[in-house]
């Protein structure tokens, strides 16, 4: 008799030491750090270059605000894919993130080479969407790899933003085209035409060459991809996936059902697509409660201020130092921007630290005070330098962990999935896209110093979110301390009726007796 080697991927197979259970998990975790440095990397040096686009296509504040409002309805476009395609295909979500990093490489390599506003806003929203479709996939993958356990690996691996977007100011500075040489008189008068016509700041040039700073970001983004495509995920899919052409007619979902227990009969159904959608909608709507659809809307509300708020501060707060009422130079708003950033991400870390050692509730609420503060400091501090660079750096501290707080917190009561993160981008994509645009048509009509009025108002948003999200999470208890009960009632349930039957077997006689006596 020959025996079969092969072993059935739904037996039940020889577990492994705990050292190689966890080492996936750490160069998963690795991986998506660096993922959300790339996320930082290209997506904030729009920032300290912000100069330098609007003068290659000749366009006014107004006219970019509109531009990165474009990005963030890529971003919208993307979550949307990404919150389906995640959840559908959840042993793919590594792929996914391969791909989305990709599609950000190639709008990096063309972004040099925009020269009109139509381009740019189709090179921006592409950009965007790559965004919002790693996101979808990241998040949800870094929750089902740490489970309970997944509110520090959220601050770390958020921090990898803050990471990447301080590195961006340092790979554009080297580049600036400085007035004193010959071919930058022109460049200097084309500045003071599209750019600093309102503003008497024009001490220093903010204008750089972007070929080389936008391939490297390319090339970074080349190397994640390369990182995400070595973890496949291929093998993980619980579900045969099949093609056939005879079976389903064109239009139709072709579904593999595995019977429990019976490996080898497989049957198949096939059902319209509308249908299957349909019936995906009916199954969602009735497993949502009241205070679930309270949280998706609460959920909602905070990322589109939380994002908006950071995405109007990272993409103005350069030009408002520059060209605004602090008149800094080019070169100490390059150093302003890098302080910022590095702030942003060393936040992140320290929550992350945080998070094991307080009540992540508390936590939250600490840091949207500071923001609220801080934002609200930026409108009384004085003019000055100093004054701005302290309260720039205060601001990042309270302001960075915000995002990853949040979606920690949430993970306590409510499980992380694609659908979730589809909220969540959705949010993020509608808060920056209008509030970037009405930051630069505010700019345009009433100068720069409408910049720390909408931080601060933004800021107040998001307390008031805050406040209610936190009852909301309350209302909904900890899911993780609820399971863990569930179990130990089930165990000693279990362990009951045991004793009842022991007790059976030794009195027969008085079995009826002794079971009518319990309540």
């Amino acid at each position: 008799m020959v025996m079969q080697s092969d072993m059935s991927p739904y037996e039940p197979q020889q577990l492994a030491g705990p050292k190689v259970l966890m080492l996936p998990k750490y160069a998963k975790t690795a991986a998506l750090i660096y993922s959300w440095f790339c996320l930082g990397l290209y997506s904030e040096i729009l920032g300290p270059t912000l100069p330098t686009l609007m003068k290659q296509t000749d366009i006014d504040y107004q006219q970019m605000g509109t531009a990165l409002s474009l990005r963030s309805v890529g971003l919208f476009s993307g979550s949307l894919i990404g919150g389906w395609t995640s959840d559908r295909w959840a042993w793919l979500r590594p792929g996914q993130l391969s791909l989305a990093l990709l599609v950000a490489a190639v709008t990096n390599i063309l972004i040099p080479w925009v020269r009109t506003l139509p381009i740019l806003c189709i090179v921006l929203c592409v950009a965007g969407c790559s965004h919002g479709f790693l996101t979808t996939n990241g998040n949800p993958l870094l929750a089902s790899i740490w489970g309970s356990e997944a509110s520090g690996p959220f601050s770390l691996m958020h921090a990898g933003y803050g990471l990447g977007a301080a590195i961006a100011p340092l790979l554009a500075a080297p580049f600036t085209i400085h007035e004193e040489s010959n071919t930058t008189e022109n460049v200097t008068i084309n500045v003071e035409e599209n750019l600093i016509a309102l503003y008497s700041n024009t001490s220093d040039s903010a204008i750089i060459d972007p070929t080389i700073p936008y391939n490297l970001v390319a090339l970074v983004l080349l190397v994640c991809c390369g990182c995400f495509a070595t973890f496949g995920g291929f093998q993980q899919c619980p579900i045969h996936c099949i093609r056939s052409g005879k079976g389903s007619k064109p239009g139709r979902c072709l579904q593999l059902i595995r019977t429990f227990g019976n490996a080898g009969s497989d049957t198949t159904q096939t059902e319209s697509c509308i249908a299957h959608i349909w019936r995906r909608i009916q199954r969602l709507y009735q497993r949502t409660t009241r205070g679930v659809f309270l949280l998706l809307v609460c959920v909602f509300i905070m990322y589109f201020t939380i994002v908006g708020n950071e995405r109007v501060f990272g993409k103005f707060m350069f030009s408002y130092a520059i060209f605004g009422p602090i008149q800094m130079s080019a070169q100490k708003g390059y150093l302003l921007n890098l302080i910022y950033w590095i702030g942003f991400g060393l936040a992140r870390v320290v929550t992350c630290f945080l998070a094991f050692v307080m009540p992540v509730q508390l936590l939250l609420g600490l840091v949207v005070l500071g923001t609220v503060f801080a934002s609200a400091g930026l409108i009384f501090i004085p003019r000055t330098d100093s004054w701005f660079f302290a309260f720039t750096c205060v601001f990042s501290l309270f302001k960075s962990p915000l995002f990853p707080v949040t979606l920690a917190a949430i993970n306590r009561s409510y499980a992380i999935t694609g659908l979730l993160v589809l909220i969540v981008n959705v949010g993020s994509a509608s808060g920056a896209s209008l509030l970037q645009y009405a930051a630069g048509s505010l700019i345009n009509i009433y100068g720069q110093s409408a910049f720390p009025y909408l931080v601060f108002s933004t800021a107040c948003v998001v307390l008031v979110a805050v406040i209610l999200l936190i009852l909301i999470l309350r209302k909904l208890g900890d899911r993780f301390t609820l399971n863990k009960d569930q179990k130990i009632w089930e165990v000693d349930f279990s362990s009951e009726q045991n004793l009842n039957m022991l007790e059976n077997k030794l009195t027969p006689g008085e079995a009826g007796i002794a079971e009518s006596s319990r309540v």
